[in-house]
C-alpha cells in the first residue's frame, strides 16, 4: 500500500471512529459540542491523534484508544478541575501527551503512565470508579489508601509509582505486588505474561502464589513460571469441575518446588493421554471465531510457508496440546466463553508455536513452542508481522 493510500485509510479510520463516538453520546448536545471542540483543540496543539506515515495498523490501534480516552474525559465533566479546552498542548510520546492532558484537566500531580489506561477503557460503572480513583491520585492522595482493585502494601506502592510506562493500570498493580514481595524484574515480567490473572476476588491467593515464586526465584527457571501458574490455577479453581484429582483448599504453603514440578508434569501427562477425562462434557464442541484474520507468509529466501490459524474446536485444541507437549487443552473453558483464543503457528504445515491472544484487549498473552520452549528470533519475526497486520498488543518474547 502506498503512503498516499495509507494516509487515506488512516483518515477514513479516524473519521469512522469519531463518528461512532459521537453516536454513543446520543442527543446530548453539550457533550457532542464539547467533544467536537476538544478534538479540534487537541489536533491543533498536539500530535496525539496523528498517525505516522507508513504505520497503518499499530498507531491506528493507539489512536482508537486515545479517542476513547477523550470521549471519557468529556463524559466525566464532573471531575474536571479546569477545562481541557485550555490545555496548552504537547508533542512527543503519545502516552506522555495523554497524561499531560488528563493531569491538566483532572489533577495537580503527575501520576504513573500506566494509570492513563484507565481512561482508554469502555465507559462503564467500573471504569467510572477507576476514573474517580485516578483523579484522587492525581490530586495527591495515596493509591494504597484508596482500596485499588489489587491491594498494595506501602513498599508495593513505591514500586507502583516507578512501574514501566507501557503497562496497563492493572498490570502495574501486579508488577508492584511482585516487586514488593521480593521478586526481581524478570519474575515480574514472567508473571505478567502468565495466566495468573488480575481478578480482585482472587487477589489474596494470587499474592500467595507471587510470594512462593519470589521465595524460590533462585531455583525456578523463568520459562517454568507460565506452566507452573497454569497448573496452580487448574488445581485451585478447575480440577473439581473436571473430575480430576481435586485437592480441597489447594495451597502452596509448605510445598516443595520439586513436588510442585512433579504435580505439574503429571497433570501435563494426563492432558495428553486422557482426552475424555478432560473433555467429558463435550463432543468435539466448537466455538465462534474472534474475527481476527488468519495469516499466511512465504519467506523470500527459503520459500517456506508460514501460517497462523485460530483453533476453533475442542478436538483441535487437544491435538495442539498433544503435538506440542504443553497444557493448552486446559484452556477449553476460556475458549468456550470467549475469554481467550488459541492460535497455531506452522511452517510448511508443521506446528511450531502456540499463541494465546486475549480477544477483548487484542493482546498476545503467551507464546510457547514444543514442551513450552521459548520462540526463536525467526519465529518471533513472523508473529510480529501478524501482530502488526491485526493491530495486536503485547510484548513478543
Amino acid at each position: 500500500m502506498t503512503s498516499q493510500k495509507q494516509g487515506i485509510f488512516a483518515d477514513l479510520f479516524l473519521q469512522n471512529e469519531i463518528a461512532d463516538h459521537f453516536g454513543t453520546l446520543g442527543h446530548n448536545k453539550k457533550n457532542r459540542k464539547l467533544l467536537k471542540r476538544l478534538l479540534v483543540h487537541i489536533s491543533e496543539c498536539s500530535d496525539l491523534l496523528q498517525v505516522e506515515e507508513g504505520a497503518r495498523y499499530t498507531t491506528l490501534t493507539e489512536a482508537k484508544l486515545f479517542l476513547m480516552a477523550i470521549k471519557n474525559l468529556v463524559l466525566r465533566k464532573d471531575l474536571h478541575l479546569q477545562s481541557p479546552l485550555e490545555w496548552p498542548g504537547l508533542y512527543g510520546s503519545k502516552r506522555v501527551v495523554l497524561e499531560s492532558l488528563l493531569r491538566f484537566a483532572l489533577g495537580k500531580y503527575q501520576v504513573p503512565l500506566a494509570m492513563t489506561s484507565i481512561w482508554t477503557e469502555a465507559f462503564s460503572s467500573e471504569s467510572m470508579q477507576l476514573q474517580t480513583l485516578y483523579t484522587q491520585v492525581s490530586c495527591g492522595m495515596s493509591l494504597r489508601k484508596l482500596n485499588p482493585p489489587l491491594s498494595l502494601a506501602r513498599k508495593m506502592e513505591r514500586f507502583f509509582l516507578d512501574s514501566p510506562g507501557h503497562l496497563t493500570f492493572m498490570q502495574a498493580l501486579r508488577w508492584a505486588q511482585v516487586r514488593g514481595l521480593g521478586g526481581n524484574e524478570s519474575l515480574a515480567r514472567e508473571i505478567l505474561d502468565s495466566n495468573l490473572g488480575l481478578l480482585p476476588e482472587r487477589d489474596e491467593f494470587h499474592q500467595s502464589v507471587i510470594l512462593y515464586f519470589a521465595n524460590h526465584q533462585a531455583a525456578i527457571k523463568m520459562a517454568e513460571v507460565g506452566p507452573l501458574v497454569d497448573y496452580i490455577n487448574f488445581a485451585k479453581y478447575e480440577a473439581k469441575s473436571q473430575w480430576q484429582h481435586w485437592q480441597a483448599n489447594f495451597s502452596l504453603k509448605g510445598r516443595k518446588l520439586d513436588s510442585l514440578r512433579k504435580a505439574m508434569q503429571a497433570w501435563h501427562e494426563s492432558l495428553r493421554y486422557s482426552p475424555r477425562q478432560m473433555f467429558h462434557f463435550c463432543n468435539a464442541v466448537k466455538w465462534k471465531a474472534t474475527g481476527m484474520e488468519a495469516f499466511e507468509y512465504i519467506a523470500e529466501k527459503e520459500g517456506a510457508l508460514w501460517t497462523i490459524t485460530e483453533v476453533l474446536s475442542s478436538d483441535e485444541l487437544y491435538q495442539e496440546g498433544k503435538a506440542m507437549h504443553h497444557c493448552v487443552s486446559s484452556y477449553l473453558s476460556s475458549c468456550l466463553n470467549g475469554k481467550t483464543s488459541i492460535w497455531s503457528l506452522r511452517c510448511n504445515g508443521l506446528r511450531v508455536l502456540t499463541l494465546e491472544v486475549i480477544p477483548k484487549s487484542r493482546k498476545i498473552q503467551q507464546i510457547r513452542g514444543l514442551a513450552n520452549r521459548r520462540a526463536t528470533m525467526e519465529e518471533l519475526k513472523i508473529v510480529a508481522l501478524w501482530k502488526r497486520m491485526e493491530g495486536l498488543q503485547g510484548d513478543l518474547k
